[in-house]
């Protein structure tokens, strides 16, 4: 299944560099690498097919006074074994009328947690806690 896991490392870095409407399924089918399958790999190609369909995905960053603003999300015991899964974006840039962040994402993530919390609410922490550690890493704090 070499095929299979190269095929996913490079959806993985196209995920989180250039296409980031492909995060979440590309977690998904990365958790499940481990025990690849011919169901696997067809998930796989359709993610694949889905880019060829759409190959224009652009960024655009707008002159602006370059705020940083985050978002996080959790599912709680969404996956097997109790597990839950993070996700969070970071945005680099400025806000409409409305406050809300002009779409201009530099970093999305979306992963499994390694812990199992204990609440709904423990999940939502934990998110906040991983999409801030990575906002550090990327260096933008």
């Amino acid at each position: 299944m070499t095929e299979l896991r190269s095929k996913i490392g490079a959806l993985n870095w196209g995920a989180t560099c250039v296409n980031y409407d492909t995060a979440l399924a590309v977690s998904k089918v990365g958790s499940k690498q481990a025990n690849p399958t011919k169901a696997l790999l067809r998930e796989v190609n359709h993610i694949l097919k889905y880019l060829a369909g759409h190959p224009n995905t652009v960024l655009q960053f707008h002159p602006c006074d370059m705020k940083l603003h985050t978002v996080s999300d959790s599912s709680f015991c969404s996956k097997t074994r109790g597990r839950s899964r993070a996700g969070g974006v970071l945005y680099l840039g400025a806000c409409d009328e409305k406050n809300h962040p002009i779409p201009s994402p530099v970093e999305v993530m979306s992963h499994i947690i390694d812990c199992i919390p204990d609440s709904a609410a423990e999940a939502e922490y934990v998110s906040v806690h991983d999409t801030t550690r990575e906002a550090s890493i990327a260096g933008i704090f």
